[in-house]
């Protein structure tokens, strides 16, 4: 019978076996009475978390829908919005989570099933009053829909009539009208008015321009009436309504959450006390069972323990002997016995683990460095400083995947002319910036030193440069440059117009004509690499641009940059959305477009270097 106890195994398992079948019967009572109370704890917490979640997405959409769908003119086409359809689903899944939570015996102790009724009609009325504002901002429209596509109508058609009349007059309304938009003050309405009946003076014996004007001027009236209705600001009109009902309700949601909380304390800390009482009757049975194991274990293992540390405490060091045996012949015997064995080991190797570690850490100190004096090589070739000698107005948004970009942009002046390029090269990192370099060299040599002008030639020559720096035809590698080429220069007939040559390498240009965005492609062929394209000619395109329009150059990163849902930005989107921001100013455009570029880049990492200059002329 005695020798049933030599082996560590078979002490714990007697120890284990009398322990619990004394505590098996406390455990198996106690445990369907818990299950059943924390079960109804956590449905109701889950209910309560599932209302604050949907309520903080419903005000999310609500948020997305008058910043985005209510300048979406798919939304005022066909009515349909996928915003409203998350809000609507989530909204509903507020109120039948309430009534789900009503039912809750947490909340039936609470007796605060009244308040929860009020609640559920408060977000009744909430959306309500919510889903007049949608329809009122359908009746409102947008460019060619609804009251503001009527007005557009109407003045369009004024203005494209051949009649005389007063054009300041006609920019007067205009201007007025889209102060009173932008700004939303009553006394814009007044002033747009006034000139509206000076310009009916005017063209009272012309019926059609007449009719016109006046349908123009009901519908401008129908159009604040109804952002009166809506509300100028959040403190106005249904608006104000909408946000004090929210508030409202947030606050007793606020109340709900506070009474619920303190609710599952009580009741958790009602069950904390019968567990204690059942922990107090096995604490006697603990006692026994820890007194058996120490007095067979604990003495051994506190100076194994004890000889572990020590050889620890000193990082392995060969002075420290592990010299411990444990003459057993149970499980600790054998473990001292592998314990000596594995300390001697890693004390052999230890002293070259540490040798190792300091080579490498030397080299990454040596590979940082090289980095860190990379970045500053390449950002001094950057051109920020020169091109504000020449444009004012400009900004670059610059952002290497990592501390070097394969991107650049470049500038230069010569005879007149200023030269402009965004080049993207092969390559991210290091590899991308020695390409950058190489392409910065090539474009001083071929356009700064040997002076060419045409932009054909210049990205003939730079190709021709390339392949042979790279001999490319011979290796055939895939390294090579797409370049976005343009150059600026005053008009020589037009003083308030500036001409411009562009050139590209298989990448675009754009500029802006007034309110409108162009895009002028590039030639599908890049500077270098196996292009399947080479038989095609560079081409030079020439056009006007009034002072005041944008140039943009960009690389592909822009575009190229996906989202959670692994979809590329593209550069119909970036088409889009210059097309929006073209009429802001320079810094408001450079903000837009960087708070763009971080919404879409949200919850992913970089993907490509990206580069986007923009210069107003």
């Amino acid at each position: 019978m005695l020798s049933l106890f030599r082996t560590i195994r078979s002490k714990l398992l007697f120890a284990f076996f009398s322990f619990l079948l004394i505590t098996a019967g406390f455990i198996v009572l106690a445990d369907f009475w818990f299950d059943a109370q924390e079960q109804t704890i956590q449905r109701t917490l889950d209910d309560l978390n599932n209302i604050n979640v949907n309520l903080q997405r419903v005000e999310k959409l609500e948020y997305a829908f008058f910043k985005d769908d209510i300048i979406n003119e798919g939304f005022h086409k066909t009515g349909n919005s996928k915003i409203l359809q998350d809000r609507h689903k989530y909204f509903t899944n507020i109120k039948s989570n309430l009534k789900t939570l009503k039912k809750s015996g947490v909340i039936r102790s609470l007796d605060i099933s009244k308040e929860i009724d009020q609640l559920i009609e408060n977000f009744d009325l909430n959306d309500r009053n919510f889903q007049k504002l949608v329809e009122l901002t359908r009746q409102r429209g947008f460019k060619s829909y609804g009251i503001e596509g009527n007005m557009r109508k109407y003045i369009h058609s004024i203005e494209n009539a051949d009649n005389n009349y007063d054009r300041a007059t006609m920019l007067m309304i205009r201007r007025h009208e889209k102060d009173f938009i932008i700004r939303k003050q009553k006394s814009y309405i007044q002033s747009l008015k006034d000139e509206v009946a000076k310009l009916r003076r005017q063209v009272a014996g012309q019926p059609e321009m007449l009719k016109d004007l006046i349908e123009y001027e009901a519908n401008f009236i129908k159009l604040a009436e109804i952002e009166e209705r809506m509300g100028f600001t959040n403190q106005e009109g249904l608006k104000k309504e909408l946000y004090v009902l929210g508030q409202r309700n947030n606050q007793k949601i606020e109340e709900l959450n506070t009474a619920i909380d303190q609710a599952v304390r009580n009741l958790r800390t009602q069950n904390k006390a019968i567990q204690s009482l059942l922990i107090l009757m096995g604490t006697g049975l603990v006692f026994i069972l820890v007194f058996f194991v120490t007095r067979s274990l604990s003495k051994p293992i506190s100076n194994l323990s004890n000889s572990i540390h020590q050889v620890i405490k000193h990082n392995f060091s060969n002075e420290i002997k592990f010299d411990l045996q444990i003459y057993s012949n149970d499980e600790l015997g054998t473990l001292s016995q592998d314990v000596s064995y594995m300390v001697q080991t890693v004390q052999n190797n230890i002293a070259e683990i540490q040798d190792q570690k300091a080579k490498l850490e030397k080299k990454q100190s040596i590979l940082m460095e090289g980095v860190s004096y990379a970045k500053r090589i390449q950002q001094a070739i950057l051109p920020e400083y020169m091109i504000s000698h020449h444009f004012k107005k400009f900004f670059v948004i610059y952002r290497p995947l990592f501390d070097v970009s394969g991107d650049f942009y470049w500038f230069t002046e010569l005879n007149g002319k200023k030269y402009i390029a965004v080049v993207d090269c092969t390559g991210k990192g290091v590899s991308g910036a020695f390409m950058s370099m190489i392409g910065n060299t090539l474009l001083n040599q071929v356009i700064n030193e040997k002076k060419l002008e045409d932009l054909t030639l210049i990205l003939e020559t730079l190709n021709t440069e390339f392949k042979s720096l790279f001999n490319q035809d011979q290796r055939m590698t895939d390294d090579r440059m797409d370049v976005c080429l343009c150059t600026v220069q005053p008009h020589p007939e037009k003083p308030d117009y500036w001409l411009v040559n562009f050139a590209g390498a298989n990448r675009p240009l754009y500029y802006s004509q007034g309110w409108e965005l162009v895009e002028v492609k590039g030639t599908e062929r890049s500077i270098g690499g196996r292009n399947m394209n080479q038989e095609k000619s560079f081409a030079t395109e020439v056009f006007e641009l009034k002072k005041g329009n944008f140039l943009y150059l960009t690389s592909d990163g822009f575009i190229n940059q996906h989202n959670k849902e692994q979809k590329k930005y593209g550069s119909t989107q970036l088409k889009e959305f210059l097309r929006r921001i073209v009429h802001l100013p320079v810094k408001q455009q450079e903000q837009r477009l960087n708070q763009e570029l971080n919404h879409y880049m949200q919850g992913v990492s970089q993907r490509d270097d990206i580069t986007l200059l923009v210069l107003k002329l």
